[in-house]
């Protein structure tokens, strides 16, 4: 029986191939499941923060490639920072009832922005960049210069 819609095998997203370093004009030009980079810029760190906050901003935003938060992320980014530093007031002084407040306000942000380990993968920057230790196969069809 010939071959029906579906019955291939699934195509790798662009992003994929752009990261593997794969990606060709004529081959995959004509594709549309590309990702649309409606945002630019980056977020903006806040002013005065205490070391818990300037650590969590190293750790959540500027330890990413460029592009996978934008200018426009700066609001939830802000608000996942503030409930880490209430958490981290909270370890230090021993309160409780404040530290699971911070703490299920953060976990619920967390989700949205797609931190941690599972949520990363989800994460697709705006301009791939190569991962080192990814190798690319060599596109030139041995092509001498």
């Amino acid at each position: 029986m010939p071959g029906t819609v579906g019955s291939g095998r699934t195509a790798r997203p662009l992003a994929e191939i752009k990261l593997l370093g794969n990606y060709r004009q004529d081959k995959h030009g004509h594709r549309i499941d590309d990702l649309v980079c409606i945002a630019g810029g980056k977020p903006k760190r806040p002013r005065g923060l205490c070391k818990a906050g300037k650590d969590w901003w190293k750790w959540s935003v500027t330890s990413l490639p460029a592009g996978i938060y934008t200018e426009a992320d700066t609001g939830l980014l802000h608000q996942a920072l503030c409930w880490w530093i209430s958490w981290s007031k909270a370890v230090e002084a021993g309160d409780t009832v404040e530290m699971e407040r911070a703490s299920r306000n953060y976990v619920a942000l967390s989700k949205v922005l797609y931190f941690g380990p599972v949520g990363r993968t989800k994460l697709v920057a705006a301009e791939p960049h190569k991962v080192k230790g990814i190798q690319s196969r060599d596109r030139d069809n041995g092509k001498k210069d």
